[in-house]
């Protein structure tokens, strides 16, 4: 009996020259105690659409080969009989795989195989509508041959009519080096996309000092709104000279025009080394459309800049995405960004966001306002406008650290299954007048030591002290570990104090509740203590 081992996957040949429609493949055979197989066998070859079973592409196409191994190894080229090419069509499907039977006998697992090297082979360097920077061993050959192919593609007339929005022509970027050194790549034409031609974005590595045309400028220059990037790895290796100028006009990997809003990037990532350089403008609107790009501090707008895009599993460092006196005002979805980011740190957050992190202090408007739509977002310390700022927004399954949620600031916003930290939701001397659905703050939350007027608080529990007179109203709450004051104004029902409940000698309301004791109550607009509600010293 014998039995199979892949040895080492599929090959593919990028050099000039290569035939279009092969694949290399090589294996390793042996027989069932595990001895090498020196003998002829007969290897089929079929392409299909799952990694078990499925359904056979390309029209039925097979290869046979019939091979001799050495030691149990050999080697053979798939599609390489005249008339008998790989066809094109198979690589127009999400997944192919491909199987190769010996003697009868399926190799499994059977192989992933990604178009990147047989697109690249199949393709002539340039076409109606793209054209493919020729690499090479060179790193600087292949920074000019990617300028040079981007003005090529900018003459590029795709089906005989002028570029425009649905006739695009794109300059594709095979896996390589590409040095730029003090040049840039300017895309100052509409219509004309970059994209990498393997998906693994770090295959596509184009870097260089950006530093043509001074500090302000960069690797990537972008003055054209409708542009299209994929693919790609951008970094500005600049590690001397002057150190960047905090706003606008820092050197850096990227360096777009202000409000390109027809801008889309995917999967891309950018990157500088030390203070010299930024990963992407500063202080500029990205009102583009970005999908899983990377990037470090101040990316998307930091430092005084606006978010107002579309960003979808983007990830930034400190100050990312509209923070550090900017604006986050745009559609932010699985985005993660670092302290200060999301218009954090005195700035603002207005916009919509959906499974969101900030890592560190003074995300999400910390410091400034939190007036947009949260859902399902995490901050840590003074995040959702706390350390002194606003939050007015919608915040749903939200979680922030201390001072968060307007904490020594104000919470006017709406505020539904929501977690806090210490001085939390208005808490340290601030405002807490919103609605609080299901929220638990801990010490001195909620208004603690400042104001609770308009405060409707449903099925929230506090954990840790409160201070301060309660004005607002409260249902079904857990309150407290030491005591509360109220004045005229509150109205409490159903609700446990952890300690006192006074009503202060006012016209305060309290019904069906529960508290270690209850006094001044002679006032009560619901009645007496006695038959309204519970004094109970194990209470807790």
């Amino acid at each position: 009996m014998r039995r199979f081992a892949t040895l080492a996957f599929l090959l593919y040949s990028l050099q000039a020259g290569a035939t279009p429609g092969i694949l290399s493949y090589e294996a390793k055979v042996t027989d069932s105690n595990g001895q090498p197989i020196n003998s002829i066998v007969d290897v089929t070859f079929t392409f299909w659409d799952a990694a078990s079973g499925g359904n056979q592409l390309g029209g039925g196409f097979s290869d046979t080969d019939s091979v001799l191994p050495v030691n149990g190894v050999f080697s053979t080229d798939v599609g390489d009989d005249p008339g008998n090419l790989i066809p094109a069509s198979i690589f127009a499907s999400n997944g192919v795989w491909l199987n190769a039977n010996v003697d009868g006998t399926d190799v499994t697992p059977r192989r992933r195989v990604t178009p990147v090297a047989f697109a690249l082979n199949a393709l002539p360097s340039s076409g109606p509508a793209y054209v493919v920077a020729e690499v090479t061993a060179s790193a600087s050959t292949n920074g000019s041959n990617l300028i040079a192919a981007y003005n090529r593609a900018k003459a590029l007339t795709p089906h005989g009519q002028p570029l425009s929005a649905d006739n695009r022509a794109v300059v594709l970027v095979a896996p390589g080096n590409y040095d730029l050194g003090t040049n840039q790549l300017v895309m100052d034409t509409e219509f004309v996309d970059i994209a990498g031609i393997s998906s693994a974005r770090d295959d596509q590595y184009i870097y260089g000092l950006g530093t043509a045309n001074g500090v302000t400028t960069g690797v990537l220059r972008q003055t054209a709104n409708n542009v299209r990037l994929e693919n790609l790895r951008v970094h500005c290796t600049q590690t001397s000279g002057p150190p960047y100028v905090y706003f606008p006009h820092g050197l850096a990997a990227y360096f777009p025009e202000s409000d390109l809003p027809a801008t889309v990037i995917r999967n891309c990532k950018f990157e500088s080394n030390n203070q010299h350089a930024w990963a992407m403008r500063v202080g500029i609107n990205y009102s583009g459309t970005y999908e899983d790009c990377d990037g470090g501090d101040h990316i998307f707008g930091g430092s005084s800049g606006t978010a107002s895009g579309r960003f979808t599993g983007c990830k930034g460092g400190n100050e990312a995405f509209g923070g550090y006196l900017g604006a986050a005002t745009g559609t932010f979805i699985d985005c993660t960004g670092g302290r200060s980011a999301f218009g954090g740190d005195q700035g603002l957050a207005s916009g919509t966001f959906t499974n969101c992190t900030s890592t560190d202090v003074d995300g999400f408007g910390g410091g400034g306002v939190a007036s947009g739509t949260f859902t399902n977002c995490k901050g840590t310390t003074h995040s959702f406008g706390g350390e002194g700022g606003t939050a007015s927004g919608t915040f749903t399954n939200c979680t922030g650290g201390n001072y968060s949620f307007g904490g020594a600031g104000t919470a006017s916003g709406t505020f539904t299954n929501c977690n806090g930290g210490d001085y939390s939701f208005g808490g340290a001397d601030g405002v807490a007048n919103g609605m609080f659905i299901n929220c638990t703050g801990l010490t001195d939350s909620f208004g603690s030591g400042g104001s609770t007027s308009g405060a409707k608080l449903y099925h929230c529990r506090l954990i840790g002290p409160w201070g301060g007179a309660f004005s607002g109203r409260m249902e079904n709450c857990i309150w407290g570990s030491n005591g509360t004051n109220c004045d005229a104004n509150a109205r409490i029902y159903g609700s446990t104090f952890q300690g006192y409940l006074s009503l202060n000698n006012t016209a305060a309301g309290a019904t069906m509740t529960r508290a270690q004791s209850i006094s001044d109550d002679a006032n009560n607009v619901f009645g007496t203590t006695a038959s309204l509600n519970l004094k109970d010293p194990d209470v807790n």
